[in-house]
């Protein structure tokens, strides 16, 4: 993970803002700063209020889990969805968003996402306006690297985040952007979740 971040700071000013103002605003144009907000708390319970709460919340709506306002109060409601997302993945019903609960989390919209790389059916190509390069950006986004709006449009935007990516991850994409070029990304990042995961349970032994 902190890899994947340290690409972000090297190439987006939202990076440093989070970082010098971290509860300023909700990160929820990169998912990857949102995982990075909830690694580091490391728990959530009832009746808390924070920025990471509304966090866990913005994440458990995407996956359909959370049908409310993003308030920031862990109560009845965000503990229910809490549950009913840890019955659906065989994790201890506590209510409370545990480690593995907020680890499981994140890899479950990252295998959303993935999912959507699916529907890719040919290349993308620069100058191509499409759902396809929707899906590219949004991907891009997640990442930190595309920074504009999810238009379908491949710009100049769209040009210069796949540039950032291609060096990060040293893939083909500026010229040709394919379902397995992004699916290399999402795996790259799941390698670096798994170190953090790794890294955070030896920690908590200690």
């Amino acid at each position: 993970m902190n890899g994947t971040l340290n690409q972000i700071a090297k190439h987006s000013f939202l990076y440093g803002f989070v970082l010098s103002q971290p509860f300023s605003f909700n990160v929820n144009a990169y998912p990857i700063l949102e995982n990075k907000e909830l690694l580091e708390k490391g728990h959530l319970e009832y009746g808390e209020h924070s920025e990471s709460v509304q966090t866990l919340q913005l994440k458990l709506k995407k996956l359909s889990y959370y049908d409310d306002d993003l308030d920031g109060d862990f109560g009845i409601l965000t503990e229910h969805s809490v549950k009913q997302f840890q019955k659906d993945h065989q994790i201890d019903v506590s209510g409370q968003a545990d480690a593995q609960t907020i680890f499981s989390l994140i890899d479950a919209e990252r295998k959303r996402n993935v999912k959507k790389i699916e529907q890719l059916t040919g290349s993308v190509t620069p100058g191509t306006h499409s759902k396809e390069v929707k899906i590219v950006q949004e991907a891009l986004q997640y990442f930190g690297y595309y920074e504009g709006e999810i238009d379908g449009i491949y710009g100049p935007l769209t040009e210069k985040a796949l540039a950032i990516a291609e060096e990060e991850h040293q893939i083909e994409l500026k010229f040709e952007v394919t379902k397995t070029s992004l699916e290399t990304m999402y795996e790259n990042d799941e390698k670096e979740q798994e170190k953090a995961s790794q890294t955070n349970h030896y920690k908590n032994k200690r």
